[in-house]
């Protein structure tokens, strides 16, 4: 092995060393004071997203129209999010689909993750009856999160307390 000028091996093996992933416990406190610990095993510090990026499936039963909700999400590495909803209603066969993209950063000292530039494809929700509103309340969003391993992704809207469970596809 070649190594730099001034630079010894023992150097490199120590470097090495410290760049091995360590055990991090993170306690989130949720709605209604809810806590929960995390322990995760090899997470990288210097880009906390990569603790969700990937591919994710939920569900989440919603009272009212929206009816029983499918949500197939992308965590990018590079901090891209896209989701894809699939609505059926609770009233009848009326099914509906959104597409939201957007930005995501985590911040997992804090338990959270903020949704940033968000756009929904339709931007706005039209059911008989009831008129159209938009899809989405504003272009950014934040969550609380918890995770239970490396395969299973809780998250809670800070401001309606709605949460939706996910499972990692890949």
């Amino acid at each position: 092995m070649k190594l730099l000028a001034g630079v010894s091996a023992l150097a490199i093996v120590v470097a090495l060393a410290a760049c091995q992933p360590s055990p991090t416990t993170t306690t989130t406190i949720g709605p209604a004071g809810r806590t929960t610990t995390t322990t995760m095993i090899g997470t990288n510090t210097t880009n906390p997203n990569s603790l969700i990026t990937g591919r994710w499936n939920g569900t989440e039963t919603a009272k009212g129209m929206e009816g029983i909700l499918t949500v197939h999400t992308v965590f990018g590495a590079d901090g891209s999010y896209s989701s894809v909803v699939d609505g059926s209603g609770v009233n009848g066969p009326d099914t509906y689909q959104i597409t939201i993209t957007g930005t995501y950063s985590v911040d997992a000292s804090l338990g959270l993750i903020k949704f940033t530039d968000l756009q929904a494809d339709p931007s706005q929700e039209c059911f008989p009856n009831a008129g159209c509103t938009p899809t989405l309340p504003g272009t950014s969003e934040t969550d609380f999160f918890s995770m239970a391993g490396s395969h299973t992704l809780t998250l809670t809207d800070v401001a309606v307390s709605v949460s939706v469970t996910y499972s990692r596809t890949n």
